[in-house]
Formats: structure tokens, C-alpha cells, sequence
């Protein structure tokens, strides 16, 4: 992540410096190279297929940079989403390839996004890649391209900018207006609002906001989150979103420890998407109809770090019943309505009702994190359930989703994870029997599961 972070900066102070050097530009049928070392060369080529831009290095070092870039003039996006899309065809040598997209008011950079988090690896053959970005209504031109770290050879054909609509008014996108929307939601909802002394920094970050570019002021707003000190509040700019929320799932496993007892991993889960949700509570309730020589199951949430924890419940609701799960409770000590899991209703649930009474060992680690947590707590004053690994990360407290003027959004922690006998959690969930490694949980949980349905 270290490294990440370093070129991010990096990238952005050279794309930034585009707008203000002239002597290291060389201009090819309207795009320009900006290259400071003059290292690397740029090919435009327009086939019929679309035109190929090309970034090559033979001698760049690590950390040396180029980017192709296109000017377009900003009017026509004013208040409107730009989204940049490109395939990406690299080399065996080529690792640090990236599209970019940059808005100016003026002489200031007032926006900035690019693909840096989701590679291209080397030998890639047409990775299709993209980013957006909200255009301010004061932009006056959007620069944008591909850029090129260290030595090797990139190519983006079927690059193109295009305008997406918006649902927020148009003059709401202003870097100010994100900061007032993000500072009222924390000041009002956040759990632990009242460590921030907001005389004097409400004052001072909207002074910030004033003068500050849409990036900066999202740098801003991951500092005052973790002021917070919940280690569980995050925010994701409008250029994140698509990348975040649309992931393909990674879905639960079943897999047999011996003939009597099964493992379900349950995996983390991110997507928004109602085909993913119940692709997810599919992938247990399948196995689960022809599982009737099973006695005892095994719940792996070792590495479920959280998302959406509520197609997780639901994939679990033949082992926990209709009743309350646990709840959320706020700083004020208001209780939430009761967890339930409800399932998808177009989807077909096992029938086999042994499953809410059957014995149930629960996996947990310092992986285990947020949501996972919560599935966890879920299990809390289940009969016949122990819980076995180590401690969880210590982040069973609930996040509420707050939707920014721009499209971003504002994961804040509101509350903290109760279970159902109203036991508050807000720390990590701890095991009934500890053990020093995986291995040795699986060990422990298989051999207690053992005694409990043997004859």
C-alpha cells in the first residue's frame, strides 16, 4: 500500500506540471507527450480499428514517468459526470500503465481520477479499463490519457470521454458543497462525532474546502474520519465507485471435513448488485438441499472482512431461524430494529429444520472484521454453537452509507453491533476456545464437533 500511495503523488505532481511546462511536450496529431526525463516515445496510430496510442521506454527508470494526453474544452461536462474508458495492451516489461483523467478551472487542477488501483498486468492483451470523474461547473478544460511508469511498451485503443448524467443539481458539485454535506453527517451520526472539537474545525475545513480541488478535499475527509478513532469510518470518491461496489463476489464454498461434518466459508461481500446478492445465498442453500447425511457444520469466517452483511445472514438463515440476530445501537443508546435473515424470496431455501438445532462450530480471526463480525455476533445465543480461533479485529460496530453531492459516498460508523440478548460489542468478538493457528482452530473445532454427534 506504502508504494501505492508514493506513486499516486507522484503521478498526480507530473500530471499536474502538464498544464504549466511547455518544454517537454511534443505534439502528435493532437496529443502530447509530456515526458521531463525525454525517455519515452509516443506513437499515434490511426487504424481503421480506432487509433492506437502508444507509450514505449527501452532505458526509463522506476520512477520516471510519460503520459499521452488529449485537451478538450470543459463546457459541454460542467456539472456532469466524464467517464474515460480505454483497452490496454502492454508488454512483458511494462507494469506501471495507467488512463488518466485531470479537470482545470483556470490555471488550478480541480479534479483528478485514474485506474491506478486496478492494474493492468504485463502481457496484457485489451484490458478494458475506466474512471470517472465529476466536472465541476466552473471547469474550464479536461485533460486526460495514459501514462507510462518505468521502462516498456503500452498501447490504448478505443479510447473515448463521454458525459454520463447526474442525479444531483447542477452547481451541487462544488468541492465546498462535499465538505458541508460530509461535515453536517458526521457532526450528526457518527459515534464517536463528539472527539472532533467542531468550533474550531468545522471552521477551518470549509475555509479548506473553499479553494481546495475535489481530490484534496477527499484527502481532507480521510483525515477527520480517523480522527474519529472508530478505525471503521472510510469514504469513496465518485471515481472509486464503480471499482468498489462492482466486483465480481467471491461466493461461499462448502467442502466436506469428514462424512459427518461439512465447512461452509463464508467470504466477504461487497456488491450492491441484487443478481450478486443472490447468486451469494444460492451458493449455500444449493448444497444444503442434498446434505442430509451431514451432522454438523463448521462456519468459516476467518477471512470475511466485511461489506454488505445482509446476503450473508440470509445465506445462514437454515441454521438461525426467523428470530432477531443482534442489533445496532447508537451513542445515544437507541436500539435498532432486530437483524433477521431474509433471503431472497425467488430463491429456494433447504426445508431440512434439523439445521437450526444441529451443532455449530464458528471460525474466527483477526481477519474476521466489520460485517464478518456481525455474522458472528448473529450466532451469539444460538444453542449448541461455539466459537473457536482467535480474536476478531475489533470493528462489530455498524457503518450507515451517506451519499455526497458529487457521487461519492461516506461510510461513517453510526452504532455499534449488539447481539440478540442485547449484549453491546463496538470491540472484537472473542472466542469460547482460543488457538494459536489455523490449522489448530480447524483441529479443535472438528474435535469438539465430534463429541457432539456422536452417538
Amino acid at each position: 500500500m506504502v508504494s501505492i500511495a508514493r506513486s499516486t503523488i507522484t503521478l498526480l505532481s507530473v500530471l499536474t506540471a502538464i498544464s504549466v511546462c511547455s518544454v517537454a511536450y511534443a505534439d502528435t496529431d493532437g496529443w502530447q507527450k509530456f515526458d521531463p526525463a525525454n525517455n519515452f516515445t509516443l506513437h499515434v496510430d490511426p487504424a481503421s480499428s480506432g487509433t492506437a496510442i502508444t507509450l514505449e521506454s527501452t532505458q526509463a527508470t522506476a520512477h520516471q514517468f510519460a503520459a499521452a494526453t488529449h485537451t478538450i474544452p470543459a463546457k459541454d461536462f460542467q456539472g456532469k459526470l466524464a467517464l474515460l474508458k480505454g483497452k490496454i495492451t502492454t508488454d512483458s516489461a511494462a507494469t506501471g500503465t495507467i488512463l488518466w483523467i485531470s479537470v482545470k478551472s483556470g490555471s488550478k487542477q480541480v479534479g483528478f481520477s485514474n485506474t491506478e488501483s486496478n492494474p493492468v498486468p504485463e502481457n496484457s492483451q485489451n484490458i478494458p479499463r475506466e474512471t470517472a470523474l465529476s466536472i465541476p461547473t466552473d471547469a474550464t478544460e479536461i485533460n486526460y490519457g495514459l501514462a507510462l511508469k518505468g521502462a516498456g511498451k503500452a498501447t490504448v485503443t478505443a479510447l473515448s470521454i463521454n458525459i454520463q448524467a447526474q442525479t444531483q443539481a447542477v452547481g451541487a458539485t462544488s468541492p465546498l458543497s462535499v465538505m458541508q454535506a460530509a461535515i453536517t453527517n458526521i457532526e450528526t451520526y457518527s459515534y464517536n462525532a463528539d472527539r472532533i472539537d467542531w468550533s474550531t474545525q468545522k471552521p477551518a475545513l470549509l475555509s479548506f474546502a473553499q479553494t481546495a480541488s475535489q481530490q484534496d478535499v477527499y484527502q481532507k475527509l480521510q483525515i477527520v474520519l480517523k480522527r474519529l478513532g472508530d478505525h471503521h469510518s472510510f469514504i469513496i470518491p465518485p471515481w472509486k465507485i464503480t471499482e468498489f461496489f462492482n466486483k465480481p463476489p467471491i461466493l461461499p464454498t462448502l467442502t466436506a471435513c469428514s462424512a459427518d461434518i461439512q465447512c461452509i466459508t463464508l467470504p466477504s461481500f461487497s456488491s450492491d448488485q441484487a443478481q450478486s446478492k443472490s447468486a451469494y445465498q444460492k451458493a449455500v442453500f444449493d448444497p444444503l438441499q442434498s446434505s442430509g447425511s451431514t451432522k454438523g457444520w463448521i462456519i468459516d469466517l476467518r477471512q470475511n472482512k466485511g461489506g454488505n452483511m445482509w446476503p450473508m445472514l440470509a445465506s445462514l438463515k437454515p441454521f438461525l431461524g426467523d428470530g432477531i440476530l443482534g442489533y445496532f445501537v447508537n451513542n445515544k443508546g437507541e436500539k435498532s430494529a432486530g437483524w433477521k435473515a431474509q433471503p431472497d424470496k425467488a430463491l429456494s431455501l433447504p426445508t431440512d429444520q434439523s439445521l437450526l438445532t444441529a451443532p455449530v462450530a464458528v471460525l474466527i480471526g483477526s481477519q474476521t472484521a466489520s460485517s464478518g463480525e456481525a455474522v458472528a455476533i448473529a450466532f451469539k445465543g444460538r444453542p449448541n454453537t461455539r466459537f473457536f480461533g482467535t480474536a476478531t479485529a475489533g470493528h462489530a460496530s455498524a457503518n450507515r452509507t451517506f451519499f455526497l453531492p458529487d457521487g461519492g459516498r461516506m461510510m461513517l460508523t453510526a452504532s455499534i453491533d449488539a447481539d440478540r440478548t442485547g449484549k453491546l460489542y463496538g470491540h472484537d468478538v472473542i472466542p469460547d476456545e482460543a488457538t494459536q493457528n489455523d490449522e489448530a482452530t480447524l483441529t479443535a473445532a472438528t474435535n469438539w464437533m465430534k463429541h457432539q454427534i456422536s452417538p
